[in-house]
């Protein structure tokens, strides 16, 4: 489950046939006229199935979060990998010394279904690691005694927001609003399932600069779940995550911008 000073830093999808779950399950409106005030990077993708996905992208975030009254500012940085048909994901953050230090790390393979990981490893103050046996359709997590079923289109914390990025990268249009999408979604111990929601077209005034983006809003896990993950992609930076908001119900937040980017290493 996420935790602000868990994941707040991670801050945080998607076949009857390939196509007819895309289309089905979370179709998108693209606005013909959405452009940012950088290089667009929607050249050069990489198709799998319906999916798309960017070769190389680093992104450097400026992070403004809020915890126990307390304001606090960090930098982030996520860098995506996809070469022939593996990928690789890596997050980090570099926070005030009182809460330390984190990554995570997402490698697995790409196909027709998205994105499949192998293994996920989270760090902060212990390293933790998933394994996920996509051939024998077994997941083990960290600390674990016994596996646990894999379940179709398995993500984790990491690779759940490139899987998001990829569908909407094939999808093609008409995209309408308020279609759904629900995902497991393996956590270093636990395994959730989520509930993504395209709300709107937003303009965002970010440190990199002016960007449209598509607003994505997971619902609650369940009826007491107060936390809020809100996830922006946008269409003229190849669908990438440009803002990624968590929001708790005691006010404490975490609000991840997008600073930099690079689309080759």
């Amino acid at each position: 489950m996420f935790h602000l000073l868990d994941l707040k830093i991670m801050t945080c999808v998607f076949f009857k046939t390939a196509r007819v779950l895309m289309l089905a399950s979370f179709t998108f409106l693209l606005a013909t006229h959405a452009t940012a005030q950088i290089p667009a990077l929607n050249t050069g993708l990489l198709q799998f199935g319906a999916y798309k996905f960017n070769p190389y992208a680093q992104l450097d975030y400026h992070l403004q979060g809020q915890t126990h009254g307390l304001n606090y500012n960090a930098q982030a940085q996520i860098t995506w990998k996809a070469t022939g048909q593996t990928y690789n994901a890596k997050f980090d953050i570099k926070l005030p010394l009182f809460l330390g230090t984190r990554s995570q790390l997402s490698e697995g393979q790409l196909s027709a279904q998205g994105i499949k990981p192998l293994v996920f490893i989270d760090r902060h103050r212990k390293s933790q690691t998933v394994v996920i046996d996509q051939e024998g359709g077994q997941v083990r997590l960290a600390e674990a005694s016994s596996t646990i079923p894999l379940e179709k289109l398995h993500q984790d914390a990491l690779s759940v927001f490139f899987q998001i990025s990829g569908l909407l990268a094939g999808l093609a249009e008409p995209y309408p609003f308020a279609t759904t999408l629900k995902l497991p979604v393996l956590m270093a111990q636990t395994n959730e399932h989520w509930t993504f929601r395209l709300d709107s077209l937003d303009h965002l005034k970010l440190p990199l600069g002016d960007v449209a983006a598509f607003k994505v809003q997971r619902l609650p896990r369940s009826p007491s779940d107060k936390q809020k993950l809100t996830v922006w992609f946008s269409p003229s930076l190849g669908f990438l995550p440009v803002r990624i908001l968590i929001e708790e119900e005691n006010r404490d937040q975490v609000d991840q911008r997008l600073l930099a980017l690079r689309s080759s290493p």
